[in-house]
């Protein structure tokens, strides 16, 4: 389990551990920010877990069962600001891996425009570091249930903003495993932000959605660059797992341009015809 914003000082840290989780260990990072902003904490004798890099921003570890099961999760609550989440995209984009390999946590940064609800601007640059750094990394969202926003200000009227911040993302060989995993983000109650909790197999088995080209995606300016960047990346392993591999990165990719400008159409204009009609 990943908890955010703590506000535990860190000279108070050992007392309430020992305290409220007597039987859990805990992996925290006092030593690279004075509010301890990430606690890891997992019962004890469930399962090995090593924590291999962390920062002000992400806590990273290996973790494994006693059977074979053995992947990679990396705990994030990021920075409030477009240069401090700077470092965090670096640590994406440097630990591209074919080991399974989750990411969770608040990213303080939404991946698209309907993602965000205000009368605030969407800060396109953001964004676009958020997304260039996803797909450097190999990653993309976890089929997510529930709650649309994960965070909310809790303001009234105008002044209110809904935001998802809070997401699990994936790279391909987890999806490859897990085919059946999904995020659920729950109700948020006395937080801000929703509890994003990750379950490895469906309750009801689903058949995968199949994949579709849309001849609308060749019109877009950014489909030829999208499919070029996709086929330039380097795959080692034998021709035919090569051209697999490069296939599946097209197809993410394109995935992905879907979302970001060619899905949810109907809400899409009753947000413009909402907007229009305010302007009226």
């Amino acid at each position: 389990m990943g908890v955010n914003e703590t506000r535990v000082q860190s000279g108070d840290f050992s007392a309430i551990s020992r305290r409220a989780f007597r039987n859990f260990h805990i992996v925290h990072n006092y030593v690279n920010h004075p509010n301890g902003r990430l606690w890891v904490i997992w019962k004890k004798g469930s399962l090995r877990i090593q924590a291999l890099d962390m920062g002000s921003q992400w806590i990273h570890l290996t973790v494994s069962d006693e059977g074979s099961v053995h992947f990679l999760v990396t705990f994030v609550y990021a920075h409030n600001t477009v240069s401090e989440r700077l470092p965090l995209w670096d640590l994406l984009r440097g630990s591209v891996t074919f080991i399974l390999w989750l990411v969770i946590g608040d990213f303080n940064c939404v991946r698209y425009g309907t993602e965000h609800q205000s009368s605030m601007p969407h800060d396109t640059r953001a964004m676009g570091e958020f997304n260039d750094a996803l797909y450097a990394a190999g990653l993309d969202d976890l089929n997510t249930h529930g709650c649309n926003f994960t965070w909310t200000n809790k303001q009234d009227g105008a002044d209110r903003k809904w935001m998802k911040l809070d997401r699990a993302l994936v790279n391909f060989g987890w999806q490859a495993t897990f085919p059946g995993s999904y995020t659920d983000a729950l109700a948020a109650g006395v937080s801000d932000h929703s509890p994003i909790v990750v379950s490895l197999f469906s309750a009801v088995a689903a058949r995968p959605r199949q994949f579709r080209f849309l001849n609308c995606w060749i019109a877009d300016a950014t489909f030829l660059p999208l499919v070029e960047d996709a086929w330039l990346h380097n795959v080692q392993g034998c021709p035919m797992f090569q051209f697999v591999s490069l296939l599946k990165l097209v197809k993410g990719k394109l995935q992905t341009l879907h979302r970001s400008g060619y899905s949810n159409i109907s809400g899409r204009v009753t947000i413009l015809r909402d907007q229009l009609r305010a302007c009226r």
